[in-house]
């Protein structure tokens, strides 16, 4: 048998429950403080090397960032060669379609592009009885990671309008194009709307040329794709003014605008 020895003078003190409590928080506090300024001086490291602590701040780093994305188009047939692809695109606008050849390894005939699986679904459905063989083709858009470090923080206002305003212009033809359908607007009001957008585009180039006094070859790719758009709307614009086919120029338009998009995309 074990020989316990007991003691009336020796006692054995324990810490109070709440006292043991608050030495954990302050442990647990001391942690958070550590790994606190170990992030903070990595980002404050960062802002440095920018060379603008202020702008850091207010606009982030240098780094334009983009996750992966879909569109969905509805094709009314893939063809291996270019002529049929035309002959059939051509007759396809006398029914409301775009007009558009997709090229990719194959040639599409697209009626229109949706933003959303279930709306190219929809319209799909609807398409199943006619002469063409419908099908929805997915556009893939990569993801995005670019690090524009030729350039101060501030000027990444200008890059990310650059980027995105391909999707406002996708948006905005989208929308006149189901509003012409619905008559709810007509070619003249589209026509001055859409030239709004464009003088907002034909800033954007302007800024973008100031920035490229510093060359940059992601930058220059942008600035290519962003004269293309300009070209596009000011197509659409004359085309709305003498409403000729208007709708299936919207179409058109929206196709085109989703190219130039994947092929930035793509390119950069």
């Amino acid at each position: 048998m074990p020989n316990n020895t007991y003691y009336s003078d020796v006692k054995v003190c324990k810490k109070p429950l709440k006292i043991r409590i608050k030495n954990f928080f302050k442990f647990f506090l001391v942690m958070a403080i550590f790994v606190g300024c170990f992030f903070v001086s990595k980002y404050m490291s960062e802002a440095l090397a920018v060379g603008n602590l202020g702008d850091y701040i207010v606009y982030g780093g240098t780094d334009y960032k983009v996750k992966a994305s879909q569109m969905y188009a509805v094709t009314l047939g893939e063809y291996d060669s270019i002529k049929e692809a035309e002959a059939v695109a051509y007759g396809s606008t006398i029914q409301g379609a775009s007009g558009y050849v997709w090229v990719d390894n194959k040639y599409y005939v697209i009626g229109n592009i949706y933003s959303s699986q279930s709306d190219a679904t929809k319209v799909l459905d609807n398409l199943k009885n006619t002469n063409y063989k419908v099908a929805i083709k997915v556009i893939d858009f990569p993801s995005l990671s670019i690090n524009f470090d030729d350039y101060e923080s501030k000027d990444m206002s200008v890059i990310n309008k650059d980027i995105s305003i391909f999707d406002k212009v996708y948006s905005v033809l989208y929308e006149y194009s189901i509003m012409y359908d619905k008559k709810e607007i007509n070619n003249l009001a589209i026509s001055s709307n859409l030239s709004s957008v464009r003088g907002d585009l034909r800033g954007m180039i302007s800024q973008t040329q100031l920035l490229l006094s510093t060359p940059n070859s992601s930058l220059q790719t942008i600035q290519s794709a962003l004269l293309k758009l300009d070209e596009v709307l000011d197509k659409t614009i004359i085309k709305t003014i003498d409403n000729t086919a208007t709708n299936i120029s919207l179409k058109n338009a929206i196709a085109q605008t989703v190219r130039i998009k994947y092929d930035l995309y793509n390119s950069i």
